[in-house]
């Protein structure tokens, strides 16, 4: 029985990385990168792609996959998938001139006291609107309803340290979710959480950013039950979760060289 592999290595070969990098490349030696790339498939360039694109397409799903549910179904013990998922995720938004600049919750340095302290308090002011996260861990909070919602929103990676600009959510809801942004603001302002942090000069703690947005629908997942996916990354993880591939957490690279070793084809990205 024939097998192939597809490796991917995000934005390996991109052409500005290529050009930095060019005199360090020129004292590197790498015959294991060369021996794979000498049995890759070329494909012809599609549109610019996100993570979560790429990631899909070259698991021939024929949608992408939303991204909140395939997290949930991994980083959440029990996630209800019937339901619209949204990630509302801590961060720091400062003040730059007439923006605010984004900074991910992973530069942060957040405990996980602080952290299900500020969920707590997200919680109990939200509660009359039946608006509740779910703790997955100190950096990712989730949020689910029953009904689907309008609401188009920009990933936290792609603004991660720039200005938020026009990226708020956008969508019949945006109102509402610009509305949920600023009360949050104000919640985790006077926070004791972030007083603390204040006194101890550490970077604040101040809001919530919604992204992620979506529900799965499962006539847009084709199942891979014959596929193995090697990945440390959740959301490739709630990929094989859902189309009922194999998973190995831990990516074993000399199972796949191997594989080429011995003739295997693939596509090298």
């Amino acid at each position: 029985m024939s097998k192939s592999v597809t490796f991917w290595i995000p934005q390996l070969l991109h052409s500005s990385r290529l050009e930095q990098a060019s005199e360090q490349l020129k004292s590197i030696k790498l015959p294991w990168l060369s021996g794979l790339l000498s049995k890759a498939d070329v494909l012809a360039k599609k549109p610019r792609q996100d993570f979560y694109q790429t990631a899909s397409y070259l698991f021939h799903q024929p949608v992408t996959l939303p991204i909140a549910p395939l997290l949930a179904s991994i980083e959440l013990a029990k996630a209800d998938l019937s339901k619209f998922w949204i990630k509302l995720d801590p961060v720091q938004l400062i003040a730059d001139r007439d923006s605010l600049i984004l900074i991910p919750a992973k530069d942060l340095n957040i405990s996980e006291q602080e952290s299900r302290d500020l969920l707590d308090a997200f919680n109990q002011h939200f509660a009359v609107e039946n608006v509740q996260l779910e703790y997955a861990s100190k950096d990712s909070w989730f949020l689910n309803i029953a009904q689907e919602v309008d609401v188009q929103t920009t990933s936290i990676e792609d603004l991660a340290y720039k200005p938020l600009d026009d990226a708020y959510p956008k969508g019949n809801a945006a109102t509402y979710w610009k509305k949920l942004l600023n009360e949050t603001q104000m919640l985790f302002y006077t926070h004791p959480v972030n007083e603390a942090r204040r006194e101890q000069n550490l970077p604040e703690i101040n809001s919530v950013w919604a992204w992620a947005e979506g529900k799965l629908d499962s006539a847009n997942i084709k199942l891979r039950e014959n596929c193995t996916i090697h990945s440390n990354n959740i959301y490739l993880q709630g990929l094989a979760k859902q189309t009922k591939s194999k998973l190995f957490e831990e990516s074993k690279s000399y199972e796949i060289y191997n594989l080429y070793q011995q003739g295997g084809g693939g596509n090298m990205i």
